[in-house]
């Protein structure tokens, strides 16, 4: 059983609402791709190929090409730049005789080195944290493997206790929390991969082919994580029993955000993207939970996609014909903006013994902060009476309170919102 969770997420609508997008190349025509990642601190797109990666510059319109012609074995399933220098790149790569491997150029791309070697399949996802590079693989023949390194370099350190034999993606959030996907469902760690527990529930069983993790709208703090497996997307703040389904009965292997900034108490609006195992592109309508197929006139199968804020650009690679690009795709959200609900969030959760409670409010209101035990008796109240406009944080210090699961309830002018809370002694 899939529940709803109550963090808020904002959508925008099309520049075009109810039209097809125009498609038009960008480049690599006749190419077939693999990935595609928006590097915005450099102004770059980077693309993975059967042979290699290209690299746009996206101020010059200029393509540097780092294939390998004729090569067997060089396609790239994964880019990760390092933020401190950009001509530091990790891909993670397949070659033809079952081994994935990871490789290092310094250079931007002009020389490689080799820095692992798994015993099967392919690293297929890369992720830059504070502290780590982490990078995960899958295997049809052995045990895929998850890795953790300092510096990118070496050495890698396998990382285990995560439940999965096979592994698809990795995801980052906000404060450092890890979160692998796989076979096993979604797993998360928030201790840079030590120790990890399962946050699956909710979820449909079986193999979940990505996560991908983001800032919230408005002032929320933490990550929402959005994942996709054989029923469709879910989206939630990765922890167990709080996925809600946005996208039902597709497939999805990939997917990203629009997002654009916008006045207070907003900040930051958030419109999704979805590629599907068959190579269609959906676009997450104007602000409810329908979806529109916008593949239009795209002419080869999209594999991933990507969005550059500068350009109010949706960059998408696709199998066989190289990368095209739709633009705006953002329209004015002043002009759009919903009524905002009020929202609660809690961090770090599970927790012991203390927990953060974050509520927003549209409008001063009067109100209640308290929190019950799953019979519905009340615990403590946390505050009660006149609330400001804006974010305000809170802490519940549970000392005195046993194990268990908790419910953190606000209640206020604008209406009532919940979340759970577990305490982990």
């Amino acid at each position: 059983m899939k529940t709803r969770i109550t963090t808020t997420i904002l959508l925008l609508g099309l520049a075009t609402s109810g039209l097809a997008y125009d498609w038009e190349p960008v480049g690599m025509t006749g190419i077939p791709t693999t990935c595609i990642e928006i590097d915005e601190e450099q102004n770059r797109l980077l693309v993975g190929t059967n042979e290699g990666f290209h690299i746009h510059d996206l101020v010059n319109g200029t393509w540097t090409e780092f294939d390998d012609e004729g090569w067997i074995g060089r396609q790239v399933h994964a880019i990760q730049w390092d933020h401190e220098d950009p001509l530091r790149l990790i891909t993670g790569r397949e070659n033809a005789f079952w081994k994935g491997y990871l490789e290092l150029t310094e250079d931007g791309g002009g020389t490689s080195t080799l820095l692992h070697m798994s015993g099967g399949g392919a690293f297929v996802d890369l992720d830059y944290g504070w502290q780590y590079f982490y990078a995960c693989g899958k295997s049809d023949i052995t045990p895929g493997e998850l890795l953790r390194s300092p510096d990118g370099a070496a050495p890698w350190t396998p990382l285990t206790g995560h439940g999965h034999t096979t592994m698809t993606s990795i995801g980052i959030g906000l404060e450092e929390e890890i979160f692998v996907t796989g076979d096993a469902g979604v797993w998360r760690s928030e201790d840079q991969g030590d120790t990890w527990f399962d946050v699956s529930e909710g979820l449909a069983p079986g193999l979940v082919h990505f996560l991908f993790s983001f800032w919230p709208s408005g002032d929320a703090i933490g990550t929402v994580v959005l994942v996709g497996d054989q029923d469709g997307l879910s989206i939630g703040p990765g922890h167990p029993d709080l996925w809600s389904p946005i996208l039902e009965d597709e497939p999805c292997r990939r997917a990203t955000v629009m997002w654009a900034p916008a006045p207070w108490p907003y900040n930051r609006v958030n419109r999704l993207v979805a590629i599907t195992l068959d190579g269609r592109v959906l676009v997450q309508n104007h602000y409810d939970n329908s979806w529109t197929d916008e593949t239009g006139s795209l002419p080869s199968p999209a594999v991933d996609a990507t969005f550059w804020s500068s350009d109010d650009g949706l960059y998408v690679a696709t199998a066989n014909d190289g990368v095209h690009r739709t633009f705006p795709v953002i329209s004015d959200v002043q002009e759009t903006l919903p009524a905002l609900t009020p929202t609660l969030h809690a961090w770090p959760n599970p927790f012991n013994p203390r927990v953060n409670l974050s509520y927003q409010l549209p409008e001063v209101s009067n109100g209640r902060l308290a929190v019950y035990d799953l019979r519905g008796r009340l615990v403590e109240i946390l505050h009660e009476g006149s609330m400001p406009i804006g974010s305000t944080t809170m802490t519940w210090d549970a000392t005195k309170q046993a194990s268990g699961v908790y419910l953190a309830r606000l209640e206020c002018t604008q209406g009532m919102v919940s979340t759970r809370l577990v305490l982990v002694r």
